[in-house]
């Protein structure tokens, strides 16, 4: 493979190669910035127009400063600031950041994988009618063993149940996935959960705000 990328070069070239090749790799300034286009000036006064909308309290500005942060392409790639912010707009009821800090937690992005932290903030966003997480916590109950918790199909059937009433495809596939598995008890039991969720919080659609800013 690395013959066809490297056409010309000897074999041994190829491997004396692999160590700068493997360092370009590890090192995001290697790669092209994708800090929101502009000058460096330009640039810089997004980032600290940003951040004084985080300062002041406003979730959005929390969330697209998390987000610049995030980007470890962009030269300011900085984890602990995005985890904070994503963090102060979540507690805001942030939908969108909720949303990611259960990504984050599910798949270890810049933080060690942790079953009830992403069920915790997946939650938030559910409750007010995000479908992808809804889809996201029947993954997780589903697949639950990969993080040494017990599988739940109940909670999986009734994750899903949820976010096909609000119109998610990828979850009518996975609920007909796991219905084989289940007893019919299992499913009546699962729509008995559904039904006292849409009793206690409704369920409408939830309405999440597209970034002002390009950052990737």
């Amino acid at each position: 493979m690395l013959k066809r990328l490297l056409p010309g070069l000897p074999v041994v070239c190829v491997v004396l190669l692999l160590p700068c090749l493997w360092a370009q790799a590890a090192d995001p300034s290697a790669y092209e910035d994708t800090s929101p286009d502009g000058t460096p000036e330009e640039r810089a006064a997004i980032y600290n127009a940003m951040s004084k909308a985080a300062k002041a309290g406003d979730p959005q500005a929390q969330y697209e400063f998390g987000a610049l942060n995030e980007d470890w392409k962009a030269a300011y790639h900085n984890y602990p600031v995005t985890l904070k912010w994503y963090k102060a707009a979540a507690m805001q009821g942030h939908i969108a950041s909720q949303h990611r800090l259960g990504y984050m937690y599910r798949r270890r992005v810049y933080v060690d994988t942790d079953f009830h932290e992403a069920i915790k903030w997946y939650t938030m966003a559910a409750r007010q009618g995000h479908a992808e997480s809804m889809t996201s916590l029947g993954h997780m109950y589903d697949h639950a063993e990969d993080f040494y918790e017990p599988q739940d199909y109940v909670n999986a059937y009734h994750w899903f149940n949820l976010a096909i009433k609000l119109g998610d495809k990828p979850a009518v596939r996975n609920q007909e996935r796991i219905t084989k598995w289940m007893t019919p008890e299992q499913i009546k039991k699962a729509n008995a959960r559904t039904d006292a969720w849409v009793a206690k919080y409704g369920l409408k659609k939830a309405t999440v705000l597209k970034k002002s800013i390009k950052s990737d």
